[in-house]
């Protein structure tokens, strides 16, 4: 076991020998860490999967890691989250004013609502049902309906926001202790690897399913499911370009990250217009 946040430092000390880990968490350590669990309006699920198992996308995860005592693993696949879950209407950016959202640390959508003037909160999700319930939150982003589902976030809000432009996927990846790894006989490292692929993949084709259930639950519990307004929408795109410009001046490393997603994504979308 280790305290909430502090998954990946427990991994590399070792009080851990595997972590599930959601990047935007690491954020502390390497401010564009978010660019390999989401990008807004960028790759989704699949293309991700993809970019990172032949795409060039682990390699590059690796070399941001290469000075811990953690070595990632691709495989765990997520379905894109609820844009927002919330207490209160938000029809259009000026909504946002005031609204206390729960984000993430370090996410951009957090730095595009409060440029929009909501007040930004970063608690962990064992707090966010209560936070909501007390009224210490009026929204927040979590994961896919059907993880929402799992939590009972229906009981306390009013609506729910869809749409793949905040985080078109919510990608984590296997950390796996150095030392624990290093000890292992080569047959066992593949063994790991496969496994971690297989769990990943299903984990993502089962949710695809709960999350179409959740949706309908949802309504009928009476929680109103509308897709984001459009301005909303664009508020992140415009604060997403922005941010990723100053990753890429600041960062060789995350501008490098940023060219090979572009590129991954027009490849993969000239050849298969339809998208995956």
């Amino acid at each position: 076991m280790a305290p909430a946040g502090k998954e990946f430092s427990s991994c590399e000390s070792g009080a851990l020998d595997i972590d599930l880990e959601h990047t935007v968490w690491l954020a502390d350590r390497w401010r564009y860490a978010d660019l390999f669990n989401y990008r807004v309006a960028g790759l989704t699920a699949m293309e991700t999967w993809l970019w990172n198992e032949v795409g060039g996308g682990m390699d590059l995860l690796r070399e941001m890691l290469k000075d811990t005592n953690v070595y990632p693993f691709n495989g765990f696949v997520m379905t894109p989250e609820i844009f927002l879950s919330s207490t209160k209407p938000v029809k259009s950016p000026a909504d946002l004013r005031g609204l206390r959202i729960r984000t993430a640390a370090g996410g951009i959508d957090g730095i595009a609502f409060a440029s929009a003037g909501a007040a930004i909160v970063s608690i962990t999700g064992g707090e966010v049902y209560e936070a909501t319930k007390r009224g210490v939150i009026d929204a927040f982003q979590y994961q896919s309906p059907a993880g929402d589902y799992t939590v009972a976030f229906y009981e306390v809000i009013k609506y729910a926001y869809l749409s793949p432009v905040r985080q078109p996927v919510d990608y984590a990846y296997y950390m796996v202790n150095k030392n624990s790894y290093d000890k292992l006989p080569a047959d066992l490292k593949e063994i790991l690897k496969s496994a971690f692929l297989q769990t990943g993949i299903e984990y993502f084709a089962n949710t695809i399913l709960l999350d179409q259930k959740a949706i309908a639950f949802y309504k009928k519990y009476g929680v109103v499911v509308e897709p984001m307004n459009k301005s909303v929408e664009d508020l992140l795109r415009t604060q997403a370009a922005k941010t990723y410009a100053e990753y890429a001046t600041k960062y060789p490393l995350a501008a490098t990250v940023i060219k090979s997603q572009d590129d991954f994504m027009k490849a993969v979308r000239e050849t298969l217009p339809g998208g995956l």
